[in-house]
């Protein structure tokens, strides 16, 4: 690692930390800093978005249904993929049917995605199509974002 010290030419106000990558090309240290925190709180998003899935379950069984196939789904993919399979097609799940019946939308996997905080997690398409799919039913995306941007999680 290459540095470079203001201290050494008698130049006090500045210090910059550079190391050539494998390109040959300098990257400065607070690229490489932006780079790792943005790695680790995709994974931290990752990881309480699986978690959602799990919780998610246990609530709606509290309310007298249990969505099986779902939670196969997060047990043997991970919350993350089966919501990007969940999120392929254009039509509805027989789970998301089930929640637009118990007036639960909110709780649907189309609706978490949206949440800004795991909104990273999904592509343009995922976050289009889970939006479409809870419109067409007649759910208040944006009421339901306001309402949850007032509340955002801690590790957010």
């Amino acid at each position: 690692m290459q540095e470079t010290s203001g201290i050494a030419s008698g130049n006090l106000e500045s210090k910059s930390l550079q190391r050539p990558d494998s390109h040959g090309e300098k990257i400065h240290r607070n690229e490489r800093l932006e780079h790792v925190v943005a790695g680790r709180r995709m994974t931290v998003a990752k990881d309480e978005f699986h978690e959602a899935m799990i919780r998610g379950p246990q609530q709606l069984r509290a309310l007298g249904y249990s969505p099986t196939r779902f939670i196969q789904m997060v047990a043997e993919f991970g919350g993350v993929d089966a919501a990007h399979a969940l999120l392929k097609g254009p039509e509805a799940s027989d789970g998301f049917s089930q929640l637009w019946e118990m007036n639960r939308l909110d709780m649907s996997v189309e609706a978490k995605v949206l949440l800004p905080w795991f909104e990273e997690l999904f592509t343009n398409e995922e976050l289009r199509n889970a939006r479409r799919k809870l419109e067409a039913h007649r759910f208040d995306v944006e009421s339901y974002l306001a309402n949850a941007r007032l509340s955002p999680p801690d590790w957010a």
